[in-house]
């Protein structure tokens, strides 16, 4: 990631004092004002939204392209900054948080056998959900296929919250399938973000205006088979730079209806909001997963 001007008062010792005025709404407000220049007068960057252009120009007017383009390129910015700054952030100066549903994660902590939270894969601001609720006082872990090391470069070392290894080596998963039970055991919340595929089966596809993707069949087989409550979860951004967080009702635990339940609410928010998805160039290419 390439460390900006705004995210290196952060993290540059000497140059702290001056980012400890620089709250997330301020942020966001740079990230508008950098967004307004760059559409303007930056070739790159109109070239960088060539993909958005391609796939969406036949489905909405030009207006509506023109809004969803400027605002994935303001959400973009922000959760980059925010991701590059956040261990350097005092807690006041993150961005504020609403829970939309926090009842239905409540009612599923209540039956003390933890919860799942499931969100998209590069969409919005999903990988802001385990440190948001962690900031909340939640017990909470996250799974991802990120190394240790890269995790604690990018969140700190003293991050509030697990971090659980989904690696690809078979012995592996194993070890982490132990460790996500574990933790649901404790009554802890589980957060996993779910892959997006070039191909896949029927009950997991997803119609993108036009281009069909696939949902990770894997990953919702796993999450099915820990048998413990499980919550679509999505983390979109309002006009001030506060998190707006969606958990949704229970889904049926069962692969197959937990997968139908997950699929049809995701094609739902990714063609409600495009402006938060963040695979535009991999599918536009048809990468095998992204």
């Amino acid at each position: 990631m390439k460390i900006s001007p705004v995210a290196l008062c952060f993290t540059t010792p000497p140059l702290r004092p001056v980012a400890r005025r620089l709250s997330s709404s301020r942020l966001y407000r740079i990230c508008r004002i950098n967004t307004a220049i760059a559409m303007r007068y930056n070739a790159h960057r109109k070239r960088f939204l060539r993909p958005i252009q391609i796939i969406l120009s036949d489905h909405m007017s030009d207006k509506r392209l023109s809004e969803v383009c400027r605002s994935y390129l303001i959400q973009r910015k922000y959760l980059n900054y925010l991701e590059a700054t956040w261990q350097f952030m005092t807690p006041d100066q993150r961005p504020h948080a609403t829970f939309e549903g926090a009842g239905f994660l409540q009612q599923a902590l209540a039956k003390n056998q933890g919860a799942v939270l499931i969100s998209g894969h590069n969409f919005g601001f999903s990988r802001l959900v385990g440190p948001m609720l962690a900031e909340k006082g939640f017990q909470i872990s996250r799974a991802g296929s990120l190394t240790d090391d890269i995790v604690r470069h990018r969140w700190g070392a003293e991050a509030p919250w697990e971090y659980i290894y989904l690696t690809k080596d078979p012995w592996g998963r194993v070890r982490a399938l132990r460790q996500l039970t574990s933790a649901l055991k404790k009554n802890r919340i589980v957060h996993l973000l779910v892959v997006n595929r070039r191909s896949g089966d029927q009950k997991t596809r997803v119609d993108f205006f036009g281009r069909d993707f696939f949902l990770d069949e894997g990953i919702l087989k796993l999450i099915a088979d820990l048998s413990a409550p499980v919550m679509p979860c999505f983390a979109l951004c309002s006009g001030d730079g506060t998190l707006d967080i969606k958990i949704h009702a229970q889904l049926n635990n069962t692969a197959d209806e937990l997968s139908a339940g997950f699929t049809k609410l995701f094609s739902w928010y990714v063609k409600e909001f495009p402006e938060y998805v963040r695979f535009w160039k991999p599918l536009l290419n048809q990468k095998p997963h992204w």
